[in-house]
């Protein structure tokens, strides 16, 4: 589950540094999709490894247009932002999947893992992260009616578009934090979480330690 949690963390923020996102998405998908790999009975956990590749792909084709400087071309930029709407929606079936393993893994375990509460967040960014994609969208067709590229635009400024943007963006981080915070929790309880009739490895490193003394 670290893996997972990693990768969200990767996922979810950016850093960027001299136009370089330091937490690069690619990398982030990555470790989620090895982390779903560490639980091969989940089927929710199998049928979210998909989407993970899915969004792997489109992290990387946006790493390497970004290198090579194509998101600064307008065409470029309508296109990929009409995608991101599709690629929200994959990204949201993933994060769903996730929970949904998450909840199997809580009734296997009988474990409180607070996967009703992991669900509640996910169904609030349902609703938040579309209408990002679709402003991020209508930002860019805007620019592109300002430079005449599409004269029968409906032409919305720029500043409605970017306090919009801001408000959402700040709910958006409060409740990405929030479902960070309940996968840190379900790793730590699945890091302490011992079967009956299993011993912790930490007792066997103890045991092994006293030994060495």
């Amino acid at each position: 589950m670290l893996k997972i949690f990693v990768g969200f963390i990767f996922a979810l923020f950016d850093f960027n540094i001299s136009g370089f996102d330091i937490l690069a998405d690619f990398v982030g998908y990555i470790l989620v999709y090895l982390g779903l790999n560490e639980f091969p009975d989940i089927l929710s956990f199998a049928k979210a490894k998909k989407f993970a590749i899915i969004l792997l792909a489109e992290a990387l084709i946006e790493c390497i247009a970004s290198v090579m400087g194509f998101t600064e071309e307008m065409p470029f930029n309508i296109i990929y932002s009409a995608l991101g709407i599709v690629f929200t929606v994959v990204w949201l079936h993933l994060m769903q999947l996730i929970i949904r393993g998450i909840e199997e893994i809580e009734t296997n375990t009988k474990l409180n893992l607070d996967s009703a509460k992991l669900y509640s967040l996910w169904k609030k960014l349902t609703t938040l992260l579309p209408v990002t994609a679709v402003l991020s969208l209508a930002s860019v067709l805007t620019a592109a009616a300002s430079r005449g590229v599409l004269i029968e635009l409906l032409e919305l400024t720029s500043a409605a578009l970017a306090i919009v943007a801001a408000v959402i963006a700040i709910i958006t981080l409060v409740i990405d934090i929030k479902l960070l915070i309940g996968l840190n929790n379900v790793r730590k309880a699945l890091d302490n979480y011992h079967p009956e009739g299993t011993v912790p490895e930490s007792f066997f490193n103890d045991e092994q330690q006293n030994m060495n003394e």
